[in-house]
């Protein structure tokens, strides 16, 4: 959504890029040539896509624009290692991470307005973790997938004003234990377990992580899955609170979450697979 008599210098988006980043600008793609061009013109309608790159990426939010609409996926829960067992008919590598979940909402901005956007990894096998804060694990798990989110004139945890929650990583061996728990939704899906000797790793919550399944699983914190890089665990997926880890169960989702500038919004459980991705309109 656009509004008319407004004004942004370039040289006036650029500083307020410097100042934000500071030291860490480097760490920032995109940053070149995102700075609105020096006109009274407002811009037409537009959209712009961010895949997964591994570092954060910057917008500036256009002239004469007051709302985006944003559309975000989380990413997907790393597989587990099975080993080639014939009498269970597993394969080698089971794809049995939860998925990430999907949110889109609007969000009201200014002119202006630098918008860091993090688009989540998906979580590894043997425990890696995805990039934005999946939790990691060890082998025969995976790693929880990591979480995407957009950070409003800011860069730091707090600073999100939307974020979707990656799935939990999965787990196998002899015989398979369980899975990951999608991530999306303001509380993320608990993991799967798939042995009754253990328990799952719990979806994160709106205020709280999610609980740690069988030790040395841990519980989700804010930003971040939990897990521990041992032998058997699953990591949690990340997102407003990650999802918590487990021994021998599967880590659960992240949840998501839609900050005061956001509205309208429209969350989605266990929507994607592989890496998350971001798309902004105006």
């Amino acid at each position: 959504m656009q509004r008319a008599g407004s004004h942004i210098r370039h040289d006036r988006a650029a500083a307020a890029l410097a100042v934000l980043l500071g030291c860490h600008a480097a760490e920032y793609e995109g940053i070149d040539g995102m700075a609105p061009e020096r006109t009274s013109e407002c811009v037409e309608p537009g959209a712009r896509w961010f895949s997964f790159t591994g570092t954060p990426q910057a917008f500036v939010v256009p002239e004469c624009v007051t709302t985006l609409t944003v559309e975000l996926w989380g990413a997907q829960g790393g597989p587990s290692r099975c080993g080639i067992d014939e009498e269970h008919g597993l394969p080698d590598v089971q794809e049995d991470g939860g998925h990430g979940g999907r949110l889109r909402a609007d969000l009201s901005v200014s002119p202006g307005d630098v918008v860091l956007v993090h688009v989540g990894g998906r979580g590894g096998l043997d425990g890696a973790p995805g990039w934005n804060g999946g939790g990691s694990g060890g082998r025969w798990g995976g790693g929880g997938g990591g979480a995407s989110d957009v950070r409003l004139n800011g860069a730091s945890l707090v600073d999100r004003a939307l974020v979707v929650g990656g799935g939990g990583g999965g787990v196998c061996g002899y015989p398979d234990h369980g899975a990951g728990g999608h991530g999306g939704g303001l509380v993320g899906e608990d993991g799967v377990v798939g042995d009754v000797n253990w328990r799952a790793g719990g979806g994160g919550q709106p205020h709280a992580g999610g609980t740690g399944g069988a030790a040395p699983g841990q519980a989700g914190v804010f930003g971040l899955g939990g897990g521990a890089a041992g032998y058997h665990v699953a990591g949690g997926g990340g997102g407003w609170y990650g999802g918590g880890g487990a021994f021998g169960a599967g880590g659960g989702g992240g949840s998501s979450y839609v900050g005061p500038a956001g509205s309208e919004a429209e969350l989605e459980i266990g929507a994607r697979d592989g890496h998350g991705v971001v798309v902004i309109s105006w």
